[in-house]
């Protein structure tokens, strides 16, 4: 009885290890600035008085900017060995751009406002990935025990508070200068948690095992499962970028606070449980499941422009996001070597999600303006396709991966 009230058995029944909560801890308060950025910064940069195609302009502009920080970052964070420091920096650039954003709505001023900011909230994620995965190589009493899925999902239940926090405040219909005082106040928070979240330190490894592991980076297997992933996340920019501005055009709802809350509690589970697929099915197959789930979402969403149907669609991002996102990570980290993990995360998130953001978003707009959001969304069926048939062509190449989440 003894041993099952110890706090270290207790966290070792999840597949925690001792500094795990910690983490998670970062976790909420990241994604609680996602909370605002995520659904309200299209709504913040339309209320400046730019129309539908430059709002695209903007938003990949938001994505291009946000790979160069992620590869920056990146890179010099695996250098460092050192993560909590970067996080800072990116929690930093997220407070200071946006109320410049919000304030001054001339071209020049938005562009740098948007590059700054780009730098700031798409560089947090990756840091702090590759931060859990370098302390669950540490191979100590105080290393994490390898389920991210479960520290992950402390983040979507900070995204889900925030949502619903703001839905109160009524943002969907909000000031930009409101928009701006909440993501950055929400940054904020998250510098001042930043000293619970330990610090990874570099991973142990020598030059022969280093080599070899850098060759094995680079094969050709990891190029074709990117491009598959890309294309997923082709197809989920629209979603990302313009959902809110279809609900309040198109739905004629003021409840799209709640639907993103709904959407985020819909891949609680899923990550929790992502590493129980993975191991049984390889995070590719797990990956070509999510890729058809994001066509089927899409296809709801231009048959069935209600609520009800919206509903339907956003409960589908269990898979299009919660299974998503574990299996991307899952195969990327099984083919990158362990000290390039920054570099590793980066290049998914930068390269694999953030470029085919910054593609989806820009042509968005111009598909917006030109066709509506029928247009929109069916567009972005076909990469989902085109993903599903590259992967169905070469599935036997694919190995099940022996990354930390499917360890």
């Amino acid at each position: 009885m003894t041993h099952s009230r110890n706090p270290r058995a207790i966290l070792a029944r999840f597949g925690l290890g001792p500094g795990d909560p910690r983490f998670a801890t970062g976790y909420f308060f990241l994604f609680s600035v996602y909370g605002i950025t995520t659904p309200f910064l299209q709504v913040l940069i339309k209320g400046l008085g730019y129309n539908d195609a430059a709002l695209g302009m903007f938003l990949g502009l938001f994505e291009a900017a946000g790979i160069g920080g992620q590869l920056l970052l990146g890179r010099v964070a695996d250098r460092s060995g050192r993560y909590r420091p970067f996080l800072l920096v990116t929690a930093a650039l997220t407070a200071l751009a946006v109320f410049p954003l919000a304030l001054f709505p001339r071209p020049l001023v938005t562009t740098l406002a948007v590059i700054v900011m780009a730098f700031g909230v798409r560089g947090m994620v990756p840091v702090m990935d590759a931060s859990v995965i370098a302390h669950t190589h540490r191979g100590d009493q105080a290393g994490s025990q390898g389920n991210y899925g479960l520290i992950r999902s402390v983040g979507t239940v900070g995204y889900i508070v925030m949502l619903l926090v703001t839905q109160t405040a009524n943002l969907q219909y909000g000031s930009p200068l409101a928009i701006a005082s909440w993501a950055g106040g929400a940054a904020m928070v998250f510098m001042l948690t930043l000293s619970v979240v330990p610090e990874s330190g570099r991973i142990p490894h020598n030059n022969q095992a280093r080599e070899k592991r850098r060759r094995r980076s680079l094969e050709p297997k990891l190029i074709l499962g990117l491009v598959i992933i890309g294309l997923g996340r082709l197809a989920m920019a629209p979603i990302n970028s313009f959902f809110t501005l279809y609900v309040t055009d198109v739905v004629k709802g003021d409840m799209a606070g709640i639907l993103w809350a709904i959407s985020a509690a819909a891949e609680v589970p899923a990550l929790i449980l992502a590493k129980r697929f993975i191991d049984r099915f390889g995070a590719m197959r797990v990956l070509a499941v999510s890729t058809a789930a994001i066509a089927l979402r899409l296809a709801i969403y231009v048959l069935f422009p209600t609520m009800p149907g919206v509903v339907i669609g956003q409960l589908l991002h269990f898979f299009c996001y919660g299974l998503f996102l574990p299996s991307a990570i899952a195969f990327v980290s099984s083919l990158v070597p362990p000290e390039r993990r920054v570099w590793g995360m980066s290049l998914l998130t930068g390269v694999a999600v953030g470029f085919p953001s910054f593609l989806g978003s820009m042509l968005g707009g111009f598909i917006l303006a030109a066709g509506g959001y029928h247009a929109l969304f069916g567009w972005a069926i076909v990469p989902a396709l085109v993903g599903l048939a590259i992967w169905a062509a070469t599935r036997k190449s694919f190995e099940i991966p022996q990354g930390p989440l499917a360890a």
